[in-house]
Order: C-alpha cells, then sequence, then structure tokens
C-alpha cells in the first residue's frame, strides 16, 4: 500500500510539472528582441506571445524615437491611469498553464517599450505569483529602470534574483548570455518536479494492549508509532 501511495504521488508531481509551463511574452520594434526569443526557443521548451500594437505601421524611431518618448512621458505622468497606456491587439492567453513567465522588451529612453507595459498593466492581475524572468533589449543604457518599471507593474509577482540585459554590442553573443543567465537564475530547478515526499501520518495512539485511543492518555502507558511512551 505504502508503494503504491508513493507511486501515486510520483504521478500527482509530474501531471503538475507537465502543466506547468514557461511563457515567453515579448515586443520587438526593430527586430532584436524576434532575435533573443529565438535564442531562448532553442534553449527551453516554451510558449510565445508577441505583443503588438494597436495602430500598425507607427514608426516610433522617427525624429529620434520622438513618438515612442511621447508615450514613455505620457505613462509615467499618470502610471495608474488606464488610459495613459497605448492600445495593444488582443492577446489570447490562458495563463492558467504557465508557472513562468519571460519578459522580452526593448528600452525606451531608459524605461521598457510602452506596448509591453500596456501589456503588463493590463495582465497585472494574471501575472501574480508567478516566476518573471526580464530580458531587456538596448542600444547601450542600463536597465536600472526597466527593472523599476517590471516591479511597479507587476507587483504580486515573483521576480527571479537576475535579470538579463543584452545591448547592441553583445547581442551576437546572446546566446551564451541567456544560457548562463538561465543557469544564474535556477530556472531548470523552478521548472523541475520537486523531491516526491511520503504525505505525513496521522499520530495513532494504542494503549499496551493493543487496543487504539483517540488521543494519547493524560497519565499513564501508550504505544506511539511503534514506541511506548509514559506520561
Amino acid at each position: 500500500m505504502k508503494r503504491l501511495l508513493s507511486i501515486f504521488i510520483l504521478l500527482t508531481a509530474l501531471a503538475v510539472a507537465a502543466s506547468a509551463r514557461t511563457l515567453i511574452v515579448y515586443y520587438s520594434f526593430t527586430g532584436n528582441c524576434s532575435a533573443i526569443v529565438t535564442s531562448l526557443q532553442h534553449q527551453i521548451s516554451a510558449d510565445v506571445a508577441e505583443v503588438q500594437p494597436a495602430d500598425e505601421g507607427v514608426d516610433y524611431a522617427a525624429n529620434n524615437y520622438a513618438i515612442g518618448d511621447a508615450l514613455i512621458d505620457q505613462i509615467n505622468n499618470a502610471p495608474n491611469d488606464p488610459a495613459s497606456y497605448p492600445a495593444i491587439k488582443p492577446m489570447e492567453i490562458d495563463f492558467s498553464k504557465y508557472n513562468t513567465v519571460i519578459v522580452v522588451a526593448p528600452l525606451w529612453w531608459s524605461h521598457i517599450g510602452a506596448p509591453m507595459q500596456s501589456f503588463l498593466f493590463a495582465n497585472s492581475q494574471n501575472l501574480a505569483g508567478k516566476h518573471i524572468g526580464l530580458v531587456i533589449s538596448s542600444h547601450s543604457s542600463g536597465i536600472a529602470t526597466c527593472e523599476a518599471d517590471a516591479h511597479r507593474l507587476l507587483p504580486d509577482s515573483e521576480f527571479f534574483d537576475q535579470n538579463q540585459w543584452i545591448n547592441n554590442r553583445n547581442l551576437a553573443n546572446r546566446d551564451a548570455l541567456i544560457a548562463d543567465w538561465l543557469k544564474n537564475i535556477k530556472y531548470s530547478a523552478v521548472t523541475a518536479i520537486n523531491a516526491v515526499q511520503e504525505p505525513q501520518q496521522p499520530e495513532r495512539f494504542y494503549d499496551l494492549m493493543g487496543r487504539p485511543l483517540p488521543t494519547a492518555p493524560a497519565s499513564g502507558f501508550y504505544i506511539l508509532n511503534g514506541q511506548k511512551h509514559i506520561r
């Protein structure tokens, strides 16, 4: 019976692990983030969802990213107002299937690109409690403000201890950078099956004649887990 119980627990753990999957969600304007996602897909098993602006064909880079800059200012001026975030196309995602979400986004004027901010703001509750990995692509700027954006937008999520920054200088080395990052955040440990443990058995008390007792006696001898005790 004990062996059958262990097998049942193992099968249950396997079923849970099979349902605990990873989602990569990304927004890419220049194509760099798309290349990063391809590298991720070569190294892990994950579903992929692309964030797309509702307004197609907008050149956010025109006039030194003037449009993108204006969108970031709009968000920063009223970060709690849904109207501050640019519209994105509807996305059908069953978030219940995922326990880990890797966010891949570009940096715009030190912040997470506006379309990705729209996605994260709209899905803050859907991402609550999930493991979040953050990968930011930039030309040269650091990602500290992007990290702050992510924590503001997803206050109830569990972020990995380390985020990944990939800039233009090291984009060609992204495969090695991503491999090191996945190792450093112990990604496999998050998605692996935890060691199967036997459920704790309830305490059972017996008198010296081997008769079951509802609880331990207030005084005298009794047997618990095959051992004799006295009170």
